[in-house]
């Protein structure tokens, strides 16, 4: 049986909306940025959205981080693809529709480290449902 773990690619129902409040897509992959600990203390997930838009050059300034993909890959995800880390929810485990594989431990690393970096400049974890 799948479960909720870190670095899941989970999907949601409902669609989650970017930080503008469009673009929300039930197909799209999620990555579980939480702690072992905090998954099994059953705190709300916290996701980050993947996109296929991949900027080129990928800067390593920017908020993104390239995902694993192809065929033999354990993410599951078919196409270039990278970690939105300036997109992020909190989530209600009820919230996940399905799931999807797995995140290398060292990405999920570098997704963590660039989530903390956006969250330090003032970004902010978005809520489902909005409050």
């Amino acid at each position: 049986m799948t479960t909720i773990c870190e670095g899941r690619i989970i999907y949601t129902r409902p669609a989650l909306p970017d930080p503008q409040g469009n673009n929300g897509k039930s197909e799209r992959p999620w990555v579980v940025i939480n702690t072992k600990k905090e998954i099994e203390r059953g705190d709300d997930l916290i996701i980050v959205a993947s996109t296929t838009l991949v900027p080129d050059p990928l800067l390593p300034e920017s908020p993104f981080v390239l995902l694993p993909w192809g065929r033999h890959n354990r993410s599951g995800l078919s196409s270039p693809s990278v970690a939105h880390c300036g997109w992020i929810y909190y989530l209600d485990r009820e919230d996940v529709s399905d799931f999807g594989g797995l995140i290398e431990a060292k990405v999920l690393d570098s997704i963590r480290i660039k989530v903390n970096r956006f969250l330090a400049a003032g970004g902010i974890v978005l809520e489902w449902p909005p409050a």
